[in-house]
């Protein structure tokens, strides 16, 4: 099971020294991926809480800033030789997919095809208000986009007329020399039939053991409608993470990955034991200090990786 980090482009770390200090050492220290985030600003008081939140208070407040997911991923694709780069997950519909499109094969050429496409429908409707995007169809928008870089990155000719989007009479070069992997995100069962029906993966969010256990069961009905063996769909999942001194009481572990090193190593087996392919650590929990972040990535690399194999 390949283990990536999620990088706090989100939050107090968003800057470029973080940024970089953060990029570097989690080349040097052999993780296999790095993965970005996507906002673009946050409202005062959102109509609607973050659906992965269990209860807790929201995870940003309106005053937190944000670097771009994309011009990070341009950043690491120039300061990396071997880390895959990822974002967990764009927000299709906030971009339009000729540009997004552009972007992800021109990273995915100058890095060697190390890219992964996460994405994912959005939540924040507020984000959607002030872009004149209708949230009620951002289902339609992100699939529509997903087909439209299928059709511009692997057709000589591309020619794409859907409901939202059109390309015809251009050209679009230089096309990726290889497929460039889509991951869906999201725990529901809308992200569950997209990932079965557009995916090449599906990259889950804050997960217990247990809970992934019923949740592919779940996945693999939606798979058999529409007759795609689950296998072929790549099984990712993106989780907090905090290391605790002494183990936690079951009752206390209220957020996944959080516990002593020998409960989350415990989890982490249970989820390769079950198909998951790839974590995404992430480690903001540790609070404001940039230098306990990298040692969070310290024993992300010198503990949980080799004992998971």
């Amino acid at each position: 099971m390949e283990i990536g980090l999620a990088l706090p482009n989100i939050g107090p770390f968003a800057t470029r020294e973080a940024m970089l200090a953060i990029i570097d050492r989690a080349e040097e220290l052999g993780l296999d991926s790095i993965w970005t985030g996507d906002h673009l600003a946050f409202p005062y008081a959102p109509r609607f809480p973050y659906p992965y939140s269990r209860g807790k208070p929201r995870p940003y407040a309106a005053d937190t800033p944000v670097l771009d997911p994309l011009v990070i991923m341009a950043a690491a694709v120039g300061r990396t030789k071997r880390l895959r780069i990822g974002v967990s997950v764009l927000i299709l519909p906030y971009r339009h997919p000729l540009v997004t499109a552009k972007m992800i094969a021109s990273m995915d050429e100058l890095s060697g095809g190390r890219i992964i496409l996460g994405v994912g429908v959005g939540w924040l409707a507020e984000e959607f208000d002030t872009l004149g995007v209708a949230y009620e169809k951002r289902g339609a928008l992100t699939d529509e986009q997903i087909r439209y870089f299928r059709e511009v990155w692997y057709q000589e000719r591309p020619e794409f007329h859907g409901r939202f989007y059109e390309f015809s009479y251009m050209t679009f070069l230089p096309k990726p020399s290889h497929t460039i992997p889509i991951w869906i995100g999201g725990n529901t069962r809308p992200a569950m039939r997209r990932a079965a029906r557009l995916g090449d993966g599906i990259n889950l969010i804050d997960l217990t053991p247990r809970e992934l256990e019923r949740l592919l069961g779940e996945f693999r009905q939606v798979c058999a409608q529409v007759e795609r063996p689950m296998e072929d769909v790549a099984l990712s999942i993106r989780s907090t993470f905090k290391v605790s001194e002494a183990p936690l009481p079951e009752s206390e572990r209220t957020m996944p990955l959080v516990g002593d090193l020998e409960q989350i190593t415990q989890d982490l087996r249970a989820f390769k034991d079950m198909g998951v392919g790839h974590m995404i650590l992430d480690p903001r929990a540790v609070g404001g200090n940039v230098d306990l972040f990298l040692r969070s990535m310290e024993v992300i690399a010198r503990d949980l990786k080799p004992a998971i194999g």
